[in-house]
């Protein structure tokens, strides 16, 4: 009778090891499944991020693109303002009430600034010219 007790005994350990087995193997298939999937998302991020930067390096570098944006976006939050979509808080500077700027600390006087404006328009103009040669 007792050999069937050991008997019983190691092939129910057996069976625990085995089911040990089957369960670390599902964890680590589930694991490299993950892993794929993270990497294929990854590998798809980062092809379509070099062909963005590909296409930049080869169209060139717009920077007038983005001030033409700004400009746009600010004329819309004022024409919703104006339309009472959106409510719009401003937060007073206790100094100089609703101005960001203090012309104490701008050296140019609004000539020389709208000058420099001007310059600088005309250099992006020039540099828009060179890349579409």
């Amino acid at each position: 009778m007792e050999n069937f007790y050991f008997k019983d005994s190691y092939k129910a350990e057996i069976d625990c090891i085995e089911s040990n087995i089957k369960l670390l193997d599902a964890m680590v298939n589930t694991q490299i499944k993950i892993e794929k999937q993270y990497n294929t998302h990854l590998h798809e991020s980062l092809n379509l991020s070099y062909s963005y930067a590909q296409a930049k390096e080869r169209d060139g570098w717009d920077y007038s693109s983005i001030d033409e944006y700004l400009q746009d976006l600010v004329e819309k939050f004022k024409a919703k303002e104006q339309a009472g979509e959106i409510q719009v808080h401003y937060q007073e500077d206790e100094e100089e009430g609703l101005s960001d700027t203090n012309e104490s600390e701008n050296p140019l006087s609004q000539e020389e600034q709208a000058a420099l404006q001007k310059q600088q328009e005309q250099e992006r103009e020039a540099r828009r010219k060179e890349r579409e040669k």
